[in-house]
């Protein structure tokens, strides 16, 4: 391979591995946005807080570990482009030792993502079969009054 094309290769490399980082901090950051939305706004009886606190907690351990990987990205970077010069005393390959931290915190960023929204879809299901239990209560209860309305 020419030393061209590996040049616009690493390019490319950093620039998706960028995108991928920027989406990763979109969806957690999103997602803490969304259920607060949800929980400020829901009609009817609101489904508590507290039941979020789980989901929104992991959407921002997911925020605060996509940061730590964007930090250990530039480490990663910085490492990388001093091993080019030896003079500088840099290890050969130090560079992956915060290449490592940089996929893990991404893949524990992803795990937390994850366990967020199943979380949350859990809540929401359960907050909605309270809601609709809530209201079938109220609508039992409301019956025998009309009738007892209706008989006098």
């Amino acid at each position: 391979m020419s030393e061209a094309k590996a040049i616009e290769t690493f390019k490319s490399m950093v620039g998706l591995a960028t995108e991928g980082l920027k989406a990763l901090l979109l969806v957690n950051g999103g997602a803490v946005v969304a259920l607060l939305t949800y929980v400020g706004n829901s009609k009817g009886p609101a489904p508590l807080p507290s039941s979020f606190t789980l989901p929104a907690s992991m959407f921002l351990l997911g925020l605060v570990l996509c940061v730590g990987a964007f930090c250990a990205a530039y480490a990663t970077q910085y490492y990388l482009y001093n091993e080019q010069f030896p003079e500088r005393g840099f290890k050969p390959r130090a560079h992956m030792r915060y290449f490592k931290w940089t996929a893990t915190l991404v893949a524990l960023s992803l795990v937390a993502f994850s366990v967020g929204a199943l979380t949350s879809v859990s809540t929401f299901q359960s907050s909605s079969a309270t809601a609709q239990s809530a209201q079938a209560a109220k609508a039992a209860s409301s019956q025998p009054q009309a009738v007892g309305a209706a008989k006098k």
